[in-house]
């Protein structure tokens, strides 16, 4: 995990990134592949990436939420748990597997063989860990919002079938403990059995240590334990606007990966777009630094030009190809920084 040891820094995460981790234990050489996946909704396709006939079967998935921001903590989590939901839907039916006879759904279910809520629980096809991060803020709260929180994210969890923990860099116990739990699930596929449910201290809660009794979630009339949570969610952290229009965009230093080919035709389809702005629109030419620029979740530049029918998209996130009869439309973006440990990491 970034930033596990209190010394450390931990960096934003530029899409998907990849990175791995060998172990060697009795003479035997074992390695843990790691796909960290961040920059929002945007990114969303990636998901199912590591995910194939060949893997399915050995990998589990980690999903950080922000504590520090709840009013998107529920809606977030439950999208990215549909998206995992449904690559491991996918992967199961192109191997001629019924989603629920997958081995992870299987297992799951001799879990729960003797739980109250056997049936009640929609395990994912992966096995999943929920991870909710700056706990360090969240213990800031007021103790009936972060007992909301809580039973929102408990509730989720149980749900899909999910082990959750509680976690912060600021608190090097408490990374310790994750890295500790993880680095032993990861290698011998075995956790131990954890119930934390305490909302005054942090979670930890291995998958069939929770119920959806001991959340304490009142029920009002025809609404369900899960209508309370949405209505609480809105009327206890309404979603700041202003907050939820701001782009996942992250500042990309180009300097720091110079690419001869590919940054000379950059220059000169800038050189071209400086003229075309002047000929066809009339202003004067937008400024831009031809090393720097902020990359948008979607892959384009400060500056994007609409792509003709000949036209291919390069390394710098502009397009390529003949400019003729291409009138350049300018899109001011503004340099927002992803960051770490937030609702779009998975």
């Amino acid at each position: 995990m970034k930033g596990a040891q209190k010394e450390e820094v931990p960096k934003a995460t530029y899409a998907m990134e990849y990175s791995f981790v060998k172990r060697t234990t009795n003479n035997r050489k074992e390695v843990v592949h790691f796909y960290e996946l961040g920059g929002g909704k945007e990114l969303a396709e990636l998901v199912p990436v590591p995910l194939t006939k060949e893997t399915y079967k050995n990998i589990v998935y980690i999903i950080l939420v922000d504590l520090s921001e709840p009013s998107t903590l529920m809606e977030s989590l439950e999208y990215w748990l549909r998206k995992v939901r449904e690559a491991a839907d996918n992967i199961c039916k192109s191997t001629g597997t019924s989603p629920n006879r997958s081995d992870n759904y299987l297992k799951t279910a001799a879990t729960l063989e003797q739980h109250d809520d056997r049936n009640k629980v929609q395990p994912i096809g992966v096995p999943t860990i929920i991870i909710g991060t700056k706990y360090d803020q969240f213990e800031e709260f007021d103790p009936e919002n972060r007992k909301w929180i809580t039973r929102m994210i408990r509730y989720i969890s149980h749900l899909n079938g999910c082990s959750l923990f509680f976690s912060s860099i600021a608190n090097q116990k408490h990374s310790l403990q994750i890295r500790g739990l993880l680095n032993n699930y990861l290698f011998s596929s075995t956790m131990p059995n954890l119930s934390q449910k305490d909302y005054a201290k942090p979670l930890f809660l291995t998958f069939g240590a929770d119920s959806f009794d001991s959340m304490g979630i009142p029920t009002s009339g025809n609404m369900s334990a899960y209508d309370v949570l949405k209505k609480m969610s809105r009327d206890y952290f309404p979603i700041d606007k202003n907050q939820s229009e701001k782009k996942n965009t992250v500042p990309l230093d180009f300097a720091k990966y110079p690419e001869t080919k590919i940054d000379s035709t950059k220059l000169e389809k800038d050189h071209e777009m400086e003229r075309a702005h002047r000929a066809n629109v009339g202003e004067s030419p937008v400024s831009n630094d031809l090393r720097t620029g902020y990359a948008s979740n979607d892959g384009s530049t400060s500056d994007i030009l609409r792509k003709s029918p000949s036209s291919t998209f390069d390394k710098s996130g502009t397009f390529g190809g003949p400019s003729e009869n291409v009138r350049p439309t300018v899109k001011k973006m503004r340099p927002v920084v992803n960051r770490p440990g937030s609702n779009a990491n998975i």
